[in-house]
């Protein structure tokens, strides 16, 4: 289980800044008498069980909250509960001082730019109805895709009691809020000493972690976490994909999720062989000393190499690098820099692997992690005033907390 207290009061401040415009999802509500129970007012603003409950599931996967957990310590369930709700009071205190202090009085600029945010957002939502209708014309061709699209998002909108004047309000009022935290923000600054102690800081712990166990290195390197300490044994490497098209790449993904090995190996193989002359042509070039960042940008197909920080330095590799057996199994086999693969065939098509650089290892340097640090002090601190400041508005406002209906 994650602990949860001040962070998490911190980070549900921040999901009930958003609340208003879950909308967007267009969550199902199921109006149960339970879910319309009035747990809290803000002023004469009703905040129901039922809005409790949708913010709550969102967040309680996130803090390994389960069905046993929930009902072995109802207490500790009860408390999580409670800063949930202290998240959505915290929006409508919010909402009240913004419209307190005049930031609620908007521009014609601000009024279009909220209509077109939200009709941005519902277009999104009605292509993603059209795709699914367009798939359910594949088993009825009687279906009429737009007029599926459109009935999909009525009842949408029906079923959660949103309108596009109302989605638009939200939107205004989050403007409105932005507005208010900026003139409230405006004077927090991060100095170069307080970054240098928080990256000293970062990094100890970064080791210490990656010491006790390199999985975690792996976990946060796949999933995008700021590095601040490198362990030994990393390279970096580039590649050249001469692709498999995209289409028949999820084929053959789908036949090995179905176990069907060999249906998917021969579908690979006739998909390789249609690539091949135009694989043997790159990787001439490549073994005839062509620039290899010239050739990843003509013939290259994977666009991850195409995007910072890969695009200059390549995909980091260790021996738990979570890449497609025969990717790694080539990529660990390169010894030196400058190393280069032959062909290299996989699901996607044949790679053109080459070693670029070895990860040095030790602290990343405070240079290339220096904006992370400065925006997650500027995030503490002003996550920090915010939750004093909305404490200091609460105490002037008329709050009503109903603890025994939830």
């Amino acid at each position: 289980m994650k602990k949860w207290g001040a962070k998490c009061a911190a980070g549900l401040m921040a999901v009930a800044m958003a609340f208003s415009l879950t909308g967007c999802n267009i969550v199902e509500v199921d109006e149960t008498k339970d879910r319309q129970q009035v747990v809290a007012k803000v002023g004469d603003v009703e905040i129901l069980k039922g809005e409790l409950l949708d913010l709550y599931d969102q967040q309680k996967a996130y803090y390994g909250i389960t069905e046993d957990y929930e009902k072995s310590s109802p207490d500790q369930v009860k408390e999580f509960k409670t800063v949930v709700l202290d998240a959505i009071i915290a929006q409508h205190v919010m909402e009240a001082q913004a419209e307190k202090e005049g930031y609620t009085d908007f521009t014609n600029e601000e009024q279009a730019a909220a209509e077109k945010q939200v009709d941005e957002m519902l277009d999104a939502q009605r292509e993603q109805f059209v795709t699914e209708a367009e798939a359910e014309k594949e088993e009825d061709p009687s279906i009429d895709v737009e007029a599926r699209a459109d009935e999909k998002l009525a009842e949408l909108m029906e079923k959660n009691k949103m309108t596009r004047e109302s989605l638009i309000e939200d939107q205004l009022m989050e403007t409105a809020i932005q507005k208010m935290q900026d003139e409230l923000f405006k004077d927090i600054e991060v100095t170069d000493d307080e970054i240098k102690e928080k990256y000293d800081t970062l990094v100890e712990e970064a080791k210490e972690k990656y010491d006790e166990s390199i999985d975690q290195f792996y976990y946060e390197q796949s999933y995008g976490y700021t590095i601040y300490y490198q362990p030994e044994g990393f390279f970096y490497v580039k590649h050249i994909l001469i692709g498999i098209p995209e289409d028949k790449q999820s084929e053959i993904a789908a036949l090995r999720t179905d176990g069907d090995t060999a249906g998917a190996d021969a579908l690979r193989d006739e998909e390789l062989a249609k690539i091949k002359e135009q694989a043997d042509l790159v990787l001439q070039k490549v073994q005839s000393g062509e620039d290899f960042d010239a050739l990843i940008a003509e013939y290259g197909a994977d666009k991850g190499m195409e995007a910072s920080p890969a695009k200059e330095k390549g995909y980091l590799v260790g021996e738990k690098s979570s890449f497609v057996t025969e990717f790694l199994n080539a990529a660990l086999g390169l010894s030196e820099v400058g190393d280069t693969t032959d062909l290299v065939a996989s699901d996607y098509g044949y790679h053109i692997i080459r070693k670029v650089s070895d990860a040095k290892p030790g602290p990343v340097d405070l240079n290339e992690v220096k904006d992370a640090v400065r925006s997650s002090l500027l995030s503490d601190k002003q996550n920090e005033k915010l939750s004093t400041q909305v404490e200091e508005w609460r105490k002037g406002m008329d709050v009503q907390v109903y603890e025994n209906r939830y």
